[in-house]
Formats: structure tokens, C-alpha cells, sequence
């Protein structure tokens, strides 16, 4: 196992060395709301999440010389400031690379000489999932695009040959976990109050908006957030979240007006409880 902090490597050899045990790579702590019953046994639980992930490196750091060291503690340095969130990559043996946003917590340092430094870092990730690398960007992200619907069919009366006129189909959008995923909505170009629907949840959102040729309209289905060219124009939003359910989605596009860009760009990223969900699911 290698693991990469904003591209700093900790690995089981060299100037910074990874040790075996890493706190923090399987399933999240599960958090659960309860309350008793009043003037009768038991209780009931209300609702149960997944909480923050909290992983725990220990680490060494071996300088060849004292200068080597010093390097090495600066490089460290650089990584681990405090207000301000690092990608994480955890490389399995396998191959397959997982990734979280993380922030530093804690930093705990002996050192034993001037070569030699035992290392603890404790890192948050807010999102408790990973995210696999392999597939995707380096983000983790996959994009499918997605079009706005087009009747088919041809027009009587029967001139031979007959011509057809195209059509367009949902996108299918393939939820791989057993649990949501919730994309982003990329529309690029000129739209009247575009809508998004999922025909598999039969969930729609949609923005009560019109934007010109260069705009960007971005939304985020995880975070809540709708943006025009990086503003939020989140109280023009209508309809509801949505996320991608287990299994085939049938995502359609649909505006207000003929001239409007024809397609968007649904991207997603398969989310695991830990570094070994995907080869389980």
C-alpha cells in the first residue's frame, strides 16, 4: 500500500516511510440517533448516517543525512497546514487507487535523532466515502453526456420512400454500488429553464433561468449548490435533489426553448465505505 498526500509519498521504503497499521480505511463510524420511550420499554433509533472519517498515519521519516532530513521535514511541512483541505490517494496492492479530501487535525512528532523522526498525523475527511481513481479523471469523476429528448416518427401522407426523422433516447446513467450517488449537472451554452429528470426515481430539478452562448450553469447534487458561472442562483431552483439509484438511471434533459443547447454533462463518482468496497461490491 502507497499513500499520497497532495502528492507527498508515504510508502514502505525510503526518505518517508508508511508504516502497517493505517487507522481510517474501512467502513465509517455510523452515526446514530435514538430516543427512549416515555413511560414504556425501549426506544426507537430515528435515523442512522455515516459519519466524518478520521484516519490516522504513522510514519517515519529517514533522511540520509542531515540535510536530507531537514527536506524532508519541510516537504511535510508544506502538506500539512491547517485551514485548507489536501487530496488523499490510497494505492492498493492491486493497483486500484482510492481518493478523499482530507484535512490535517493533529501532528504529533519525536525525534530520535537528527535523521530519524516518528511521525503521527491525523487527517479528517469530511466525506465519509472513497472514491476509485481507476476509470475515471484524476478526481475520480466519470462524465456521460446527456441530451434533450427528440420525438421520432415520419410524416404522412405516404410519399415513398418514407423518411424517418431521428430521435434521442434517455441517457443511462449505471449505479455500480448498492447505495446513492449524487452528481453534478454541467450545462454549457444557452438554456431556458432547464430540467433535469431522473425517470428511474421519477425525480426532477430543474433552474427558472435563461443563460447566454458561454455561460456555465453547474449543479450539485451533493453539496445543494446551483451556480452560474461560479454565483449562485441557488433560489432559482426547482424540484427536488436527486441521487442516482442502484443500478440503470434514465436521465433526460428537457428547456423551454427550440434554440437552446441540445446536451449537458452528468458527472458522478461511484462512492465506497472503504478501501475495499469495490472489490466487494
Amino acid at each position: 500500500m502507497r499513500i499520497s498526500l497532495d502528492g507527498l509519498e508515504f510508502k514502505s521504503s525510503g526518505d518517508m516511510v508508511l508504516k502497517s497499521s493505517v487507522k481510517g480505511l474501512g467502513a465509517p463510524t455510523i452515526r446514530t440517533a435514538s430516543s427512549e420511550f416515555s413511560g414504556r420499554d425501549g426506544g426507537f433509533l430515528s435515523s442512522q448516517f455515516y459519519d466524518m472519517r478520521e484516519i490516522v498515519l504513522d510514519l517515519m521519516l529517514l533522511g540520509s543525512n542531515c540535510q536530507t532530513q531537514a527536506e524532508n521535514i519541510c516537504q511535510l511541512e508544506a502538506k500539512t497546514g491547517i485551514r485548507q483541505s489536501y487530496p488523499l490517494v490510497i494505492t492498493m496492492a492491486t493497483g486500484t487507487q482510492y481518493t478523499t479530501e482530507v484535512y490535517v487535525i493533529n501532528v504529533e512528532s519525536e525525534i530520535e535523532s537528527e535523521r530519524y523522526m516518528e511521525v503521527q498525523l491525523t487527517l479528517m475527511a469530511p466525506d465519509p466515502f472513497f472514491y476509485i481513481l481507476t476509470g475515471g479523471d484524476d478526481a475520480g469523476w466519470i462524465e456521460q453526456t446527456i441530451e434533450e429528448i427528440a420525438s421520432g416518427g415520419y410524416e404522412t401522407p405516404y410519399i415513398l420512400p418514407v423518411v424517418w426523422s431521428p430521435s434521442s433516447q434517455p441517457t443511462i446513467v449505471t449505479n455500480d454500488t448498492d447505495m446513492p450517488i449524487y452528481p453534478q449537472i454541467i450545462l454549457e451554452g444557452k438554456y431556458t429553464n432547464p430540467e433535469i429528470e431522473n425517470l428511474t426515481t421519477g425525480q426532477t430539478i430543474g433552474v427558472n433561468i435563461t443563460t447566454a452562448p458561454g455561460d456555465k450553469l453547474v449543479i450539485d447534487m451533493k453539496n445543494r449548490t446551483i451556480t452560474l458561472n461560479g454565483g449562485s442562483v441557488l433560489p432559482s431552483k426547482v424540484g427536488d435533489w436527486w441521487g442516482l439509484a442502484s443500478g440503470d438511471n434514465n436521465i433526460v434533459l428537457t428547456t423551454g426553448s427550440g434554440t437552446d443547447t441540445k446536451t449537458g454533462v452528468i458527472r458522478y463518482r461511484p462512492a465506497y465505505t472503504s478501501v475495499y468496497g469495490g472489490v466487494c461490491s
